[in-house]
């Protein structure tokens, strides 16, 4: 018999932020809205994590389910940290952007400005900044089974295989891209990747417990990602499935708290210069019907609202964050069960809460 665990809160009265914050009202309605969609997922056993609305840092509602970790009986909570998957992508480009507020770093130079022995000619010569961060440049992807611990050594899974197309000419998502851009980061600042996002993302955006862990091993604190074996029908641990401690595409581990003061610290210019943030925002190309991509950034237009965000997933997890600025809205969902039918639940999300 699936056992289902879950908590709900609702925090009212909190003193208020920069932003409007949504009312008691809007938040019994818009909760118990989001309580309908996601309790029949848990209850049939697709869905195992959190989903939280927030405005700037605060927590104002949140409902848990399911296991943190199965097999040692802990079950998840609000202080639980969770894989991002591609979010990882969302904060990638935001350390570009601080280069590029140094004057360190152009969006329009190609990557042979900053890697000049990058191994294809095409990309080294033709591609830019910014077509790595907005899929553009035609790089091919790589295996998440590929054992590199440094990003350095996840290029050399790509670096000289020709690009799938010219670099501008059309896009395709591309998690290599934003692997190209974390080697950026590093010969530029001088700094390891994860050093670099530690220092300059992390702490200065106040994410106070979010890192680039194993995603194997000890997981205290951290959900295992529990993955839908077909063959009959067991969820089973499968990070040994995804990158080994993550790459500038993906991967790195945060609590709700810490993507709430992401996003906040994104909105009030405490990561990027006000000028950089509405670059990274700005549409570049359309992915569907209401979506579009800018650096690193999906933008959304739903019931006649914009928000910015990204989802990301893997095997046995997937997540999505997303910032509605003139609600003064953020939602965060983080699931251990992961799947692709996640995909489609957020854009239902995004519908209620734009409503």
């Amino acid at each position: 018999m699936r056992q289902l665990f879950f908590t709900a809160f609702l925090f009212l009265g909190l003193a208020g932020s920069a932003l409007a914050q949504p009312s008691d009202a809007w938040l019994h309605e818009h909760g118990e809205s989001i309580r309908a969609l996601f309790d029949p997922l848990a209850e049939e056993g697709s869905f195992s994590g959190i989903i939280a609305v927030g405005s700037g840092r605060e927590m104002l509602w949140h409902r848990t389910y399911g296991w943190e970790n199965r097999e040692a009986g802990v079950e998840n909570s609000p202080d639980t940290r969770y894989n991002m998957g591609s979010i990882t992508k969302m904060m990638t480009a935001v350390a570009i952007g601080q280069l590029v507020d140094a004057g360190r770093v152009s969006f329009d130079a190609t990557v042979g400005t900053y890697l000049p022995d990058y191994p294809d000619p095409t990309i080294r010569d033709q591609a830019t900044v910014a077509q790595l961060l907005d899929h553009t440049s035609g790089l091919a992807g790589y295996p998440f089974t590929h054992g590199h611990s440094t990003v350095s050594g996840i290029i050399t899974e790509f670096s000289s295989t020709p690009p799938t197309f010219g670099p501008g000419t059309s896009n395709a998502y591309s998690n290599s891209g934003f692997v190209v851009a974390g080697r950026i980061i590093e010969v530029v600042s001088g700094m390891d990747y994860y050093d670099y996002m530690r220092q300059n993302v992390f702490q200065k955006a106040g994410m106070a417990s979010a890192d680039f862990l194993p995603s194997t091993g000890d997981l205290a604190g951290r959900a295992v990602p529990y993955l839908l074996r077909e063959s009959d029908n067991v969820r089973i641990p499968s990070g040994d499935m995804l990158e080994p401690i993550g790459s500038p595409a993906g991967g790195a581990y945060a609590s709700v708290a810490d993507m709430l003061a992401f996003g906040d610290a994104l909105l009030d210019g405490t990561l990027v210069s006000p000028a950089t943030r509405d670059r990274l925002f700005a549409p570049r190309h359309s992915m569907g019907p209401g979506v579009s991509y800018g650096f690193g950034v999906g933008v959304h237009e739903t019931n006649g609202h914009t928000s910015v965000g990204h989802n990301g997933g893997g095997p046995g997890m997937s997540a999505d964050l997303r910032l509605y600025p003139d609600l003064g809205v953020t939602t965060v969902v983080f699931n251990n069960f992961g799947g692709r039918e996640s995909m489609r639940v957020f854009r239902r999300l995004e519908n209620i809460v734009t409503q």
